[in-house]
């Protein structure tokens, strides 16, 4: 049945126009009614009707002020509007401001029966629409309100549900590997616990849970993965699950859905039967390996198989591991004279999930493109090489014995990958170095200049100024951390 409140400052006339109709026959139910527009727009917020019938004329609140403050709030409430006088301009701002009809008095059994039918017809394909969307659509729908309190009400009065206040919230969303319909869990939020909301649509589960204890909300989780795949059959299929960090008070619910869905998108990708969780910064060597992959301390082969096993223990997520794609994607691309992957072919986290499908296509692409060319194998040798010796006086001909190639051979194919002599590929080394140094390390610029391979501080300097156009100490006070 779908509510319905009625308002109109005449008592009899408000006795009349329930009496008008059997509104049980077109679906609806008469859940109150008011003469005072002011305790009707009290009662309105609380029940949150489906249709609102009022008088336009009311003292205080006329039923267009009322009609503007249903907008306002978001709520999800079709208003009729009902008057005495057939005044075009009253018709023309009721439609404007999305009334759903227009009614004159004195309003006849016929003309009430046919607004019911078409409004009972649009609610039905209303609340179908809702049921087939996407619980990312239907987050999209929420996010789309001003404020936190009022996407949680509709959220709330979408799905019937209404729920106690609690101190932390977490969101979790639970998706089948193939499209089949999750049908299972309408009573999931009562059976599990009693303050979470569910919604349940396509092959996604999306549950926001709320407790007065920090620890819960995630016992609460693992309760409802439990208890889907008690009452599913998940013999031939995966279910994966994401949740958010804990929030404390506001109810984020778009936030906490991008939380958790980046979370499942991640649990899918490496294909985790279990529940990956959305941690913010809980792995202290994520800057350690941008860093090593910015100055290439490793080669292309160790950071991509660090990043996999990061990416397959859960310890970076998607979003994440779109971060580093792109910072690898583009440093490496120098030892490969710019020859990088097109970023533009998969430009988002979400889009990696599409075109790659899992972990292991990912990354077979990644090491196929970026490690897996002659050319670019024999660069990564030379790098390593000269990441190992480049504060030594290191030949060319020396480096070309150490690799197997010949020292013109050699000198050809860095002039051709990175557009640089020999000599420049080394100096270029050894500036990075000196860099790193300047920035990270608290030693002194002789130090720096010893330790890169330069014998004569004065040159270091020189060479250091000609390179960054500042010196030495300008470039630490420019850039130290």
């Amino acid at each position: 049945m779908y509510q319905v409140y009625l308002i109109d400052d005449e008592p009899w006339v408000l006795i009349g126009l329930e009496r008008l109709i059997s509104w049980e026959e077109y679906g609806f139910c008469v859940v109150g009614k008011s003469t005072s527009s002011k305790e009707a727009w009290s009662q309105i917020t609380q029940l949150k009707p489906d249709v609102v019938v009022t008088d336009i004329r009311m003292p205080g609140l006329n039923g267009l002020d009322l009609l503007g403050k249903i907008r306002e709030e978001n709520l999800n409430t079709k208003v009729v509007l009902v008057s005495g006088f057939a005044e075009f301009e009253y018709a023309r701002i009721a439609i404007r401001d999305g009334a759903f009809e227009y009614l004159v008095k004195p309003v006849s059994k016929d003309q009430l029966s046919d607004c019911m039918k078409r409004l009972s017809k649009e609610l039905t394909a209303l609340r179908a629409e809702i049921d087939t969307l996407a619980v990312s659509e239907t987050i999209d729908m929420i996010s789309k309100y001003k404020n936190a309190s009022s996407a949680w009400a509709f959220l709330c009065d979408m799905h019937k549900t209404k729920i106690n206040k609690r101190r932390f919230y977490m969101a979790s969303l639970y998706r089948f590997e193939d499209d089949q319909k999750l049908i299972c869990a309408q009573n999931i939020s009562e059976t599990v616990f009693d303050a979470s909301i569910v919604l349940i649509a396509k092959n996604e589960l999306f549950a926001v849970i709320g407790s007065d204890f920090c620890e819960l909300p995630q016992y609460h989780a693992k309760r409802i993965l439990d208890y889907v795949k008690k009452i599913c059959d998940t013999s031939s299929t995966l279910i994966f699950c994401g949740c958010s960090q804990i929030y404390e008070e506001e109810i984020q619910v778009y936030k906490m859905f991008g939380r958790a869905k980046n979370a499942c998108d991640s649990a899918q990708f490496v294909n985790l039967d279990m529940i990956v969780d959305h941690k913010e910064s809980d792995w202290e060597g994520k800057n350690e390996l941008l860093r090593q992959i910015r100055y290439q301390k490793s080669s292309v082969t160790e950071s991509i198989e660090t990043l996999e096993h990061l990416v397959t223990s859960g310890k970076i997520l998607l979003d994440e591991l779109w971060k580093y794609f792109v910072q690898m994607n583009r440093v490496y691309a120098e030892s490969q004279n710019g020859k990088y992957i097109d970023e533009r072919e998969c430009e988002s986290a979400e889009e990696l999930l599409v075109e790659y499908k899992n972990a292991r296509v990912f990354f077979e692409m990644l090491k196929n493109k970026l490690v897996f060319n002659e050319a670019a194998r024999l660069m990564e040798q030379i790098r390593e090489y000269i990441d190992c010796h480049y504060m030594e006086n290191l030949t060319a001909a020396a480096l070309g014995n150490e690799i197997g190639i010949s020292q013109g051979y050699l000198s050809q194919l860095i002039k051709k990958e990175t557009g640089k002599t020999y000599s420049e590929l080394i100096q270029q080394k050894k500036l990075e170095k000196a860099k790193e140094l300047l920035q990270y390390s608290e030693k002194t610029v002789g130090e720096i200049a010893q330790e890169t391979g330069y014998s004569d501080y004065y040159y270091f300097t020189k060479t250091f100024k000609r390179l960054t156009k500042m010196t030495p100490s300008e470039y630490r006070k420019k850039y130290e951390l």
